[in-house]
C-alpha cells in the first residue's frame, strides 16, 4: 500500500514536486546524493537539502542542516494525518461499497422477475402509486452507479487535493443525506397515506388472485415461489384463493396453506392451520431484523457525516 500511495503521489505531483511538498532530502538523507552525477559535476547538493541556508548547498551545509529523508517525511505525514486519512478511506470505502451493493441489488431486481415485484406488476386495478415499484430496479441501478461515482470523485479529490472535487463531493453527499432524512420524515408524517395505499393494494391483490391463480401460469408460478420463500399463504390468508380458478377446478388450496398437514389441502385444513399471509410474513421479517436495519441506517448516516466532515477538513487545509 505504501508503494501504491507513493506511486499515486509521484504520478500526480511528479518527483521534484514531492521533494518540495514533503520538504525532504533524498530517501534517507543528503548522503544519497553523494557520488551522483549532479554532485560529481557541481560538488553541490539539491537546494532542498539546505532549506535554511542562503548560500550554495555544499556537503558541509547539507550535513549541518540534516534535512529529514523523504521516506521518514512521508511516514511523518501519514502519522500527522492518520485520523483524516482514515476518515477519507472509510468514507470513500463506504460510498463505494454502498454503491456496489445497491447497484447489484438493482440489477438483481431488474433481471429476476420471479419475485414479489413480479406479482405487483400483474395486479389488476392496482393504485397508480404501486406501478412505480416496477421501475425500482432501474432506480437502484442509477443510485448505485451514482454513489460509486461519488466515491471515485472523493478519492480523486483527496489524492489530488482538488478543492473543486472536494467541494462537489461534500455538496452531493450532503444532498444524499438530506434526501434520506426527508424520506424518513415523509414516511412518518404520511403514515395514513401509506396505510390507505396498502388497503388498496390488498383489494387489488385479492382480485388478481381470484382471477388469475391457477389460470395464468406465470402469475401462479410467481405466487408459488413467493409463498415457498416466505412460508406464507396468500396476501392476507388462505381466503384470498377462494373462488380462484385453482380452487374452483380442484376444490383444493395451495400446499403452502397447509404446511403441517400430510393430506390434501382442503378449505377446512387451510382454515385449521391459519398460515400467515405473505404481507404479514414480510412485515414480520422486517420487524425481526429491525435492530439490524436500524444499525445499518445509522451506520450509513454516520459514515456520510464523517465523509462530509473529512472532505471539509481537506478543503480548508488545501487553502492554507
Amino acid at each position: 500500500m505504501l508503494m501504491t500511495f507513493m506511486g499515486c503521489c509521484g504520478a500526480i505531483h511528479e518527483s521534484k514536486c514531492m521533494l518540495l511538498s514533503l520538504k525532504c532530502c533524498g530517501y534517507i538523507n543528503y548522503t544519497d546524493f553523494t557520488g551522483s552525477l549532479f554532485e560529481s559535476t557541481t560538488t553541490l547538493y539539491p537546494d532542498v537539502c539546505c532549506s535554511s541556508s542562503l548560500g550554495c548547498c555544499t556537503e558541509t551545509a547539507a550535513n549541518n542542516e540534516s534535512v529529514v529523508g523523504c521516506f521518514q517525511a512521508l511516514v511523518n505525514l501519514i502519522k500527522d494525518n492518520a485520523i483524516v486519512l482514515a476518515g477519507v478511506a472509510f468514507g470513500i470505502a463506504a460510498l463505494e461499497l454502498a454503491g456496489a451493493a445497491i447497484l447489484a441489488l438493482g440489477i438483481w431486481v431488474a433481471v429476476d422477475r420471479v419475485s414479489l415485484l413480479g406479482i405487483l406488476e400483474n395486479i389488476e386495478d392496482a393504485p397508480p402509486e404501486l406501478a412505480q415499484l416496477a421501475n425500482i430496479g432501474y432506480v437502484l441501478i442509477g443510485v448505485g452507479g451514482f454513489l460509486a461515482l461519488m466515491g471515485f470523485l472523493g478519492c480523486c479529490g483527496a489524492i489530488q487535493e482538488n478543492k473543486c472535487m472536494l467541494l462537489s463531493f461534500f455538496v452531493i453527499v450532503l444532498i444524499i443525506f438530506l434526501v434520506e432524512v426527508a424520506a424518513a420524515i415523509v414516511l412518518v408524517v404520511f403514515e395514513p397515506l401509506v396505510e390507505n395505499i396498502l388497503d388498496k393494494v390488498e383489494q387489488a391483490v385479492a382480485k388478481s388472485i381470484k382471477g388469475k391463480y391457477g389460470d395464468d401460469e406465470s402469475f401462479t408460478s410467481v405466487w408459488n415461489n413467493t409463498m415457498n420463500e416466505l412460508k406464507c399463504c396468500g396476501y392476507k390468508n388462505y381466503t384470498d384463493f377462494t373462488d380462484s380458478p385453482f380452487v374452483s377446478s380442484s376444490s383444493l388450496y395451495p400446499d403452502t396453506c397447509c404446511t403441517n398437514s400430510s393430506g390434501l389441502c382442503t378449505e377446512n385444513a387451510a382454515a385449521a392451520e391459519s398460515v400467515v399471509g405473505c404481507f404479514r410474513a414480510l412485515v414480520n421479517l422486517i420487524e425481526d431484523n429491525a435492530i439490524l436495519l436500524a444499525g445499518v441506517a445509522f451506520g450509513i448516516a454516520a459514515l456520510e457525516i464523517a465523509a462530509m466532515v473529512v472532505s471539509m477538513i481537506l478543503y480548508k487545509n488545501r487553502g492554507k
